[in-house]
């Protein structure tokens, strides 16, 4: 990616951005890695602000369409399964 002229990076996904997390500053030849995490949360802080000031709402059509219940109610005795 630098050699391609990236200037800033920004790892996507958990693991890669908890593998980067404690590295400040993160600086990869000459080119910024983003805190993952952080970025996440300012986004967040930022869509909560947006939504204070414009009265604007999550999507949720397409790739953002909520989970059914069914969906939810799998997904939830797999997590418990799995604590236990």
């Amino acid at each position: 990616m630098v050699a391609n002229g990236a200037e800033v990076i920004l790892p996507a996904g958990g693991l890669p951005m908890l593998l980067f997390a404690r590295e400040c500053p993160f600086v990869i030849d000459g080119a910024l890695v983003l805190s993952g995490i952080a970025v996440a949360a300012k986004a967040a802080e930022m869509a909560l602000a947006l939504h204070r000031l414009t009265g604007s709402v999550i999507s949720r059509r397409g790739t953002y369409a909520k989970a059914s219940a069914a969906c939810i109610e799998e997904y939830m005795t797999v997590l418990r399964l799995a604590q236990s």
